[in-house]
Formats: C-alpha cells, structure tokens, sequence
C-alpha cells in the first residue's frame, strides 16, 4: 500500500520558483509506486491529487490519513502545522526555499519539531548547522526537470524568429532590495543600451518577462531612451509564458539579481545547455558564468563574449533531484 504524504504550499498561479517546484513535483510523482502525494494550496484553500482537486474536508481526511507533513511554507503558520503534525504523530520534513534565515529560539523550535530539515543550498544560508542536529539536515536544490513545456504564444514566436541573437531574463515582480530593483532589470538595460551604442551587437533581441507586469512603467520610460540600430531590439512580456520554453529558445539567459538563493531560472538553463550569466551575489551553480554584481559593464563584457562564441556552457553534472526527497520519506517511515 502507498504511503500517503501531505504537501503543505501553493501552486501556480503566482509563478514563481516555489510554486514551479511543487507543480513539478507532484506531476512527476502521481505515478510512484510508494507514496501518493497530495498537496493543500493554503491559498486556493483546495486539495490538489493526481490531477483531481477537492476542498476542505478532503483535507481534513488527507491530514488524518498521512504518515508525513512536507512543509514549503515560509511565513509563521508553518509552526502551527508543525505542532499539529507533531501532535497527531506525523513526521515532519520541511524545506527552506530562503536563503536568509532568522536564526533565532522561533526558529531553533520549529527545527526541533521538524523530522527532516531540507536546504536547497548550504552555500548561500546564514544557518550556523554545527548548533543544530546535523543529522536532520538535507541539501537538495529545487529544481525539477518539466514533465511537459507549454507553447510560447505565436506573436513572440514570431518576434524571436527576426532575431538571431535572444537574450532572456525573468523576475516574479518588482521588488526593491537595499533601495534597489532585486531582479537587475535596471543593470540589464544599461547593459544591452552600451552593447548596442557601442555597435558590439547585432540583430538581437531581448526579452524581459514579468508575469506580474509590475516593471511595465519602468520598462516603458527606458524603452523611450532607446535608440535602435543595427536591428537590435527589447520587448517586455508582462504576462504568464512558461519562462522554460523561452529559455530553449534563447542564446543566453541572463539572471541579473542583486540577492539570490538557488534560482531556478539558473539551473534551467544549465538544464538545457543554454548559456547562462549570472550575478555573483551566491553561491551559483557550476557551469554558470558570473559577472561582478550590479556592474553593467562586466555583464556587458560576458554578454559579448557568448555572443562571440567565446563562452558557453560546461563543467554542469545534471542530478535527479526529485529522487533525493523521495529517499527523505523513505528514511521517515522505515
């Protein structure tokens, strides 16, 4: 018989990098022949299993009826549904999707309610592990491979095929870091603004894709300043596109932020051989090209040398992440 785990989290819609990883997982995972996997949207307030949704009580039955509570919640309820879990005799395993972590007694008890302790990145987290019971602690990043990628809509496509240079970036929407855009859509302008002016490009595009349309204002004073030449161009996607198709459309990808943990625009496009340039404010994976955080003219440099063909992808080992958490529960019931 399968054993039965609740998810506690959201899905998409809003698309971001915790709400892909959960769509993913649960798709990849309906068939498994261990557990059966239903994840509780706190949002939507709806169960979601194997393919079906149901609402409230089948919640009630799918908490009463699980050997494990998979946490993916950052905000303060996660203890609650800890303490529940814990009470009821489920065990525990949560996943800490943020790089920055308050580590404080809030957080040193939810550690100890907690049956296993996932890190998407130990390289990036200001989590001091040696206090903590080492043991409980997994690293496993988030990216999951796509069961499935959806059709861009035909006007990009049509768009892309003019160009033969596509340069690509994403944010999920405009939010200020230290007085400053967090996503880098500011640094990226200035960047590809001094390749076209300075004539070290041509017949290229970039596309800035934000589901939110939050920067749409932003985008639309620096478009004013922009002098075309050379056929190059920018275009501002402020709707839903599935980001990964773009990326196998893309001749580079570009992740500009000013923080980070482990992104998973990164890990995409090493995932499909795409070469990727991103900041250096974490710790990035290997085979990622790096730039000096917030410095146009170092992005700039990196941009031309793939568009050179001077740089590309390489020294990138793809892992099967999803196994390792599905190792997680098998040690939590054994």
């Amino acid at each position: 018989m399968k054993k039965k785990v609740l998810i506690l989290g959201t899905l998409p819609p809003p698309v971001g990098g915790i709400t892909i990883h959960l769509k993913r997982f649960i798709e990849i995972n309906k068939n498994d022949n261990d557990f059966e996997l239903s994840l509780f949207d706190l949002r939507k307030r709806k169960v979601f299993r194997n393919g079906k949704q149901f609402g409230l009580l089948n919640f009630v039955r799918t908490f009463f009826g699980s050997k494990i509570v998979h946490i993916h919640i950052s905000n303060n309820s996660k203890i609650f549904f800890a303490i529940l879990s814990k009470i009821f005799g489920k065990k525990v395993i949560y996943t800490q999707h943020n790089s920055r972590i308050n580590d404080g007694i809030k957080f040193r008890f939810f550690f100890l309610l907690c049956d296993k302790f996932i890190l998407v990145n130990n390289k990036n987290t200001n989590l001091d592990s040696s206090k903590l019971n080492e043991n409980k602690i997994s690293v496993i990043p988030a990216f999951i491979e796509p069961t499935e990628l959806e059709e861009l809509p035909e006007s990009l496509l049509h768009n892309l095929e003019k160009f033969d240079f596509i340069i690509s970036a994403n944010c999920f929407k405009n939010v200020q870091f230290d007085g400053k855009q967090l996503y880098g859509f500011d640094t990226l302008i200035d960047t590809y603004f001094n390749l076209v002016s300075e004539d070290k490009i041509s017949n290229s595009l970039l596309v800035l894709v934000d589901p939110s349309n939050s920067m749409k204002d932003f985008f639309e004073n620096e478009k004013k300043k922009f002098k075309s030449k050379n056929n190059n161009e920018i275009l501002f996607v402020g709707s839903y596109i599935d980001f990964s198709s773009l990326i196998k459309k893309s001749d580079v990808v570009v992740r500009p932020t000013r923080s980070d943990g482990d992104a998973l625009t990164v890990r995409e496009a090493l995932h499909f051989d795409i070469p990727i340039i991103a900041s250096d404010c974490s710790i990035r994976p290997e085979g990622t090209i790096l730039f000096n955080t917030g410095d146009a003219k170092d992005l700039a440099k990196k941009i031309h040398q793939v568009y050179a063909g001077e740089l590309e992808v390489n020294n990138h080992k793809k892992e099967d992440f999803n196994k390792n958490i599905l190792e997680n529960y098998r040690i939590l019931i054994k």
